[in-house]
């Protein structure tokens, strides 16, 4: 997909990404592109993708779920998201805390909405491995409640897929 010089790349990204969710293009259950898809079909670098999905970009994603109710999000993957890590390695406790706010708001905002998982065996990751042991840890920090983690972890998964 071509871009044009004439505008910030990412905002042509997520220009697209919201003509494309207005249009229908991806139907209720099926995964929007991740952001190396993006990458790949816009021909820019992953960091290029990942500002379409911060700040004001992200509002239109909360947006996006307020106006779809079945729309589902899962708030995992944090070593996929980060700008800052540090990875989740070596003990690290610490793991990806820039990407946490995001997380816990949609966790916070649409609790019936939200899922977790691992990602295992991070197929897309290339620099390095996060440890799942402390990517488990990261939970509580986007669902701060023993409730919250039983809809984000149990009941959500239990209602969506079975």
């Amino acid at each position: 997909m071509r871009l044009s010089a004439d505008r910030p790349l990412h905002e042509q990204i997520r220009a697209r990404l919201a003509d494309g969710l207005s249009r229908g293009d991806w139907k209720p259950g099926e995964a929007i592109p991740s952001e190396s898809e993006l990458a790949r079909a816009f021909g820019v670098a992953i960091g290029t993708v990942r500002k379409a999905v911060d700040g004001p970009e992200f509002e239109l994603f909360v947006r996006m779920m307020r106006e779809h109710e079945n729309i589902w999000s899962k708030v995992s993957c944090p070593e996929r998201l980060t700008v800052a890590g540090p990875p989740a390695l070596n003990g690290e406790r610490n793991a990806y805390r820039d990407v946490v706010p995001f997380a816990k708001r949609l966790v916070d905002t649409f609790p019936d909405r939200v899922m977790w998982g691992t990602d295992w065996p991070h197929p897309n990751l290339k620099d390095h491995m996060p440890d799942d042991g402390l990517l488990v840890d990261y939970v509580p920090h986007i669902a701060t409640t023993p409730q919250l983690q039983q809809k984000l972890l149990v009941d959500n998964p239990t209602r969506l897929y079975w």
